[in-house]
């Protein structure tokens, strides 16, 4: 039984300093071992090549990492070895990423040179396995493999594209299962990280080792826990310090009123630093641009996402090696894998950028409309209720502009949400959050041997299954139903345009209204500090869903392959 406790919160970069600096020791050491004839490979064939040899004579730039040597680095998991290979570039490393990792969280995969994860080529036992297809990513998923087993990572840093094709030109990398497991092999470790309730793993293998093969069982589950930006300061810098980390697309958003574009006023939803938010300071603010005329409301939507996203994994694996005559071995090998990713959290809402045809199927007004705007009319009550709180002073607009206001309503800018500080009503006023499942299968065996005809030739015929699953939930903004709730005609049941008043007037019956100002919500979602000018209104929750459209992608790609063949020594 192994038990290991690691503290991985403010020694994080001193750890994988250290565990660089192990791998390269772990690298010398196996050379030198090799020099001293303490431990010696067995023929093999390279990877990266179809020629038998040691790896160590090989003329190829190949990296090699044995059991041993991931023992040393403290048995990391999947995650945590990707990280430490100095050969990796810009990666998917199964963090939570949702600006970047386009529906792939929870997975991992190895870009060897920073030329894409499809360029670089991972073998498990010498064999492919299905690629796992997320949003616009298509990897193969480094957290399905039994990292507990592994017995040795050989990672090609040269090209391999003419002996495996174009997914290789990056390099190959072949994970190897051990063959010496015999008798019963359990263990586990705990992580620490400050500000979650911390990483944990545990596996057991179990193994029988022969005169004429082995058996091996192996199986592992990982569990990653949530780990906010918010617990971490440099995650959320101030905005002078660094503006990337916030978003003028904000709500309480910035609203124009007035004839034209050529003609109007612009005022921010005065809620915007009650519930934590910020104006755009005035050095950031520029006269002659549009978007900034008005100061925005800075959204530091970082707060709201996650360092590490909430994910358990769990593999099972099964391999067995036989020697069925003297000259002829048989292998076969299955794996099946799943990865959980419950709460991948993201935005209250995402900003929406509508167009006038939009706005024109929805019926609204002509005047005061500006196309790719919002339009909320004069009787919306939320816009009411701002009226009644804030003066035209409050508001920063001239009187003849804030008495237009109950005349023509208002527009609300290119860019803005409908949910961001007060949370999300559906979601129960917090942020929002998605989904992502990956299951991964695969069998692999086949028959190989030195001698054919009584001749020395080493050949190798194999069959190969694999398919992939994943599931990936998204959620945005309809934007012609949205625009039906701020004029007072959303819900399920209204029927904007109908014959019968009582579900086509707006706010009668199951038409309900869409209230965008801060004056509608209690509390900030990420403070929790409570809003001082809330007066009522706030949004139904049945009536943000009616407008926001879930989706699910499904992908499921699959792989089969027969191939043989044979090298004359």
């Amino acid at each position: 039984m192994k038990l290991q406790v690691r503290n991985t919160g403010a020694t994080a970069l001193v750890l994988l300093f250290s565990m660089a600096g192990a791998m390269a020791h772990a690298q010398e050491s196996a050379m030198d071992s090799g020099a001293d004839g303490d431990k010696r490979l067995e023929t093999v064939v390279i990877t990266g090549s179809l020629l038998l040899g040691d790896p160590e004579q090989s003329p190829l730039p190949i990296e090699s990492y044995s059991a041993d040597d991931l023992a040393k680095l403290g048995s990391p998991g999947n995650v945590e070895f990707i990280k430490s290979l100095p050969m990796v570039g810009a990666t998917i490393a199964g963090d939570a990423n949702p600006l970047l990792a386009s529906r792939v969280e929870g997975a991992s995969s190895l870009n060897l040179r920073g030329l894409g994860n499809a360029r670089t080529l991972v073998l498990l036992n010498g064999r492919r396995i299905a690629p796992t297809s997320s949003g616009l990513q298509t990897l193969t998923d480094i957290n399905a493999f039994p990292l507990a087993a592994v017995g040795q990572v050989e990672i090609l840093k040269d090209g391999g594209s003419a002996t495996y094709g174009s997914d290789a030109i990056a390099g190959v990398a072949n994970f190897t299962i051990r063959r010496d497991i015999d008798g019963l092999d359990v263990g586990g470790d705990y992580s620490f990280v400050d500000g979650s309730d911390g990483d944990y793993q545990v596996y057991a293998n179990w193994g029988w080792v022969g005169d004429n093969g082995n058996i091996l069982v192996s199986a592992a589950h990982q569990h990653r826990s949530e780990l906010a930006m918010s617990e971490r300061d440099w995650s959320s810098p101030d905005y002078l310090e660094n503006p990337s980390a916030w978003s003028a697309y904000s709500n309480p958003g910035v609203y124009l009123t007035g004839s034209s574009l050529l003609s109007y006023s612009g005022f921010v939803d005065p809620g915007c630093e009650p519930l934590g938010g910020e104006l755009t300071p005035e050095e950031y603010r520029l006269s002659a641009s549009f978007s900034l005329r008005a100061p925005a409301c800075q959204y530091p939507y970082a707060k709201s996402l996650n360092i590490v996203d909430e994910q358990d994994r769990s593999q099972l694996y099964f391999e067995t090696n036989l020697a069925v005559s003297p000259s002829i071995d048989f292998h076969l090998d299955a794996l099946y894998s799943t990865t959980r990713v419950p709460r991948v959290k993201i935005s209250a809402s995402q900003p929406t950028f509508a167009t006038g045809p939009t706005f024109a199927a929805t019926g609204g007004p002509a005047f005061n409309r500006f196309n790719g705007f919002y339009f909320i009319p004069a009787d919306n009550p939320g816009l009411q209720d701002m009226l009644s709180q804030y003066n035209a002073a409050d508001l920063g607009l001239s009187q003849a502009a804030y008495d237009g206001i109950p005349l023509v309503g208002v527009n609300a800018r290119y860019g803005w949400r409908p949910f961001a500080l007060g949370g999300n009503p559906a979601f129960n006023d917090s942020d929002s959050w998605d989904f992502r499942n990956y299951d991964v299968y695969r069998v692999s065996g086949g028959l190989s041997g030195d001698t054919l005809a009584d001749k020395e030739i080493s050949w190798e015929t194999n069959f190969t299954y694999s398919e992939t699953l994943s599931e990936a939930s998204g959620k945005d903004q309809l934007v012609n139903r949205m625009q039906y709730a701020l004029r007072g005609l959303g819900g399920a049941d209204c029927t904007p345009g109908g014959s019968d008043p009582a579900t086509s007037t707006p706010g009668t019956g199951p038409c309900q209204w869409l209230n965008p100002f801060s004056t509608g919500i209690q509390q900030s979602a990420l403070t929790g500090q409570t809003n001082p000018d809330f007066v009522g209104n706030s949004n139904d929750p049945d009536l943000v869903r009616w407008f926001t459209s879930p989706d699910v992608i499904s992908i499921r790609n699959q792989l089969d392959r027969v191939p043989a063949r044979g090298v004359t020594d």
